[in-house]
């Protein structure tokens, strides 16, 4: 996309110029939904599309066939072939890219794009958010972190993903919900509106709900119970999101046979 300006006298700088028919596809791939836009050289938009999650920690093969798809998506919404891949310099903002080993496997992985540019989707929200001027966000999505760009320099805080940070995403609302449902079934804590419903989502087994879990450490599903939360604001568990354990000397309920 770049060449030397033959033209000018001995003593001239080199210039650069860019192909006016290259793409720009910007890629935001979290852990619940990957969504991107393509626009032109100009920064007209083109195209936007969004499709299943591509945090890294999925695979490798589960993150670039999202990347992929919305990719396509985006030509066809563009009316160009797909082909024009190999025209199109991508960002590609990932979670999951903040671990060297994932970044390094992702940048050695094949990709059907002219270049590609690897992020994690934290770094591209900073510095969507403040451009050069620096700053920091906090984002909490599927899972959540905070990233702060100051001289030039990354600062990261949290992010680690789950089960050991990540605390106050959506996955870990959901995990923390349905770990009060099992006190309950345990008879550690009283039953709640909000764990009786949460309970009946798995037919009041609770080893649907490790099933669940096994499998969410694998997939988006930890965080598909969250939204769940904001409609039980009411409710005691939802107002003690912070409570880990429960309360010293508290009283077991005992187990009724309803929730069993």
């Amino acid at each position: 996309m770049s060449a030397k300006d033959e033209s000018g006298t001995k003593g001239d700088k080199e210039r650069t110029t860019v192909d006016p028919n290259v793409l720009l596809l910007g890629v935001d791939g979290g852990g619940t939904s990957c969504r991107a836009r393509l626009c032109d050289f100009s920064g007209a938009v083109l195209g936007e599309a969004a499709t299943g999650p591509a945090n890294l920690r999925l695979g490798l093969g589960r993150s670039f066939a999202a990347v992929n798809e919305v990719a396509v998506q985006c030509l066809a919404q563009a009316r160009l072939a797909p082909a024009r891949l190999a025209q199109t310099v991508a960002c590609l903002a990932l979670a999951g890219a903040s671990e060297p080993t994932q970044l390094a496997a992702a940048r050695a992985h094949k990709h059907p794009f002219g270049k590609a540019i690897f992020t994690t989707d934290a770094h591209a929200a900073c510095i969507g958010a403040h451009g050069e001027r620096g700053g920091g966000v906090i984002v909490a999505g599927t899972g959540s972190i905070g990233w702060a760009v100051l001289n030039g320099k990354s600062h990261r805080f949290g992010g680690w993903g789950l089960p050991l940070s990540d605390e106050g995403s959506g996955a870990w609302l959901g995990a923390e919900a349905l770990r009060r449902v099992l006190w309950a079934f345990d008879g550690r804590i009283a039953w709640t509106p909000l764990l009786r419903a949460l309970f009946a989502d798995f037919a009041d087994n609770p080893h649907a709900i490790v099933r669940y879990a096994v499998s969410g450490l694998r997939t988006k599903a930890r965080g598909a119970r969250a939204p769940a939360l904001p409609s039980s604001h009411r409710d005691p568990v939802a107002r003690l999101p912070g409570e880990r354990q429960p309360r010293p000397g508290y009283p077991p309920p005992g187990r009724e046979d309803a929730a069993r």
